[in-house]
């Protein structure tokens, strides 16, 4: 009995697993590679969530320079979204640029007069 070799079971687990394997394994030490189709799956998944990314930072670069330059646009999002016309103001308030909130706010109230 001892003469007859037992089958390897490291075929029927993980790569993970197989670190631990006995040495008394024939297949002791070897690496397994990954299945074949993991690796296309994880690029287009990290293909995906980088074009998102991407999509996302050029939106707020776009959002950025429209209310830049429209004060009729940051009165539109100040009725809408205030809280995204606070973080306008804060950016530039950050960076130096001042008086864009007073002007917004001497502007509409004057055309409400």
């Amino acid at each position: 009995m001892d003469s007859i070799s037992k089958p390897c079971l490291c075929a029927t687990v993980s790569a993970r697993t197989l670190i631990g394997a006995k040495p008394d394994c024939a297949c002791a030490g070897e690496r397994v590679p990954p299945p074949e189709g993991m690796e296309p799956v994880a690029r287009k998944i990290f293909k995906g969530v980088l074009l998102l990314e991407m999509a996302g930072v050029a939106g707020a670069c776009l959002l950025f320079y429209r209310m830049d330059t429209n004060q009729d646009f940051r009165h539109t999002m100040n009725r809408r979204f205030p809280s995204i016309l606070e973080v306008y103001y804060k950016s530039n308030e950050w960076s130096g640029v001042y008086g864009k909130r007073e002007e917004d706010q001497l502007k509409w109230l004057s055309s409400k007069n």
